[in-house]
């Protein structure tokens, strides 16, 4: 690698450290803002059963318990204050920002990869999520950690991207329904292909 690679290389990399650190403050800013709405309070309340009370309350309720049981034991290390189990949400946010990066990297190059960071970093949409404590911000990282190992699938295959994809798909099916959606896309798009 020359030295201008090196550079160049260098600014990208400062350019996405910019990047994720204004999607990680304008995450963080108000996050305890507003007071807890009902759903986030559902959310605590069943954060607050024990693993076994989650998977049956969530089993009742029609909805899937990954995040219902990541915030459990969240809430048992930090509490379950307004900016404690909203932190949680914006964890995902921030790390959905740098999964974006890659999989823009990989299907184009590095600016088109901080293009996109940058444009999920202004998301007021994606802000709004990853400041709520509703699974939403994770099912959005895992669905992108999900394409990003699809992606690599396509392109070579070996056994840590094989993980990768089998275990972000399954804990992205065990977060929300609309998770399925994603396999079924990824699946339709393997079937044209063929």
């Amino acid at each position: 690698i020359s030295y201008e690679e090196k550079k160049i290389g260098r600014k990208l990399l400062i350019i996405l450290l910019a990047i994720l650190c204004l999607g990680l403050f304008l995450r963080v800013y108000d996050l305890a803002g507003e007071s807890l709405w009902l759903d986030e309070g559902d959310s605590i309340r069943v954060a607050h059963l024990s693993f076994a009370g989650i998977i049956e309350d969530r089993w009742e309720s029609g909805h899937l318990p990954l995040y219902y049981i990541l915030l459990h034991y969240w809430i048992n290390l930090f509490g379950d204050s307004e900016f404690s189990v909203r932190f949680l949400s914006l964890i995902f946010g921030f790390f959905a920002l740098f999964m974006i990066y890659k999989i823009g990297s990989t299907l184009f190059d590095k600016e088109a990869g901080l293009l996109s960071s940058l444009l999920l970093a202004l998301s007021v949409f994606h802000i709004r999520y990853s400041q709520e404590a509703r699974m939403y911000s994770l099912l959005a990282m895992l669905a992108l950690c999900s394409f990003y190992f699809f992606i690599k699938l396509l392109k070579k295959r070996n056994l840590i991207v094989s993980t990768g994809y089998i275990l972000s798909s399954i804990l992205l099916i065990y977060t929300h329904v609309y998770g399925l959606f994603i396999i079924l896309a990824q699946n339709i798009y393997l079937v044209t292909l063929f």
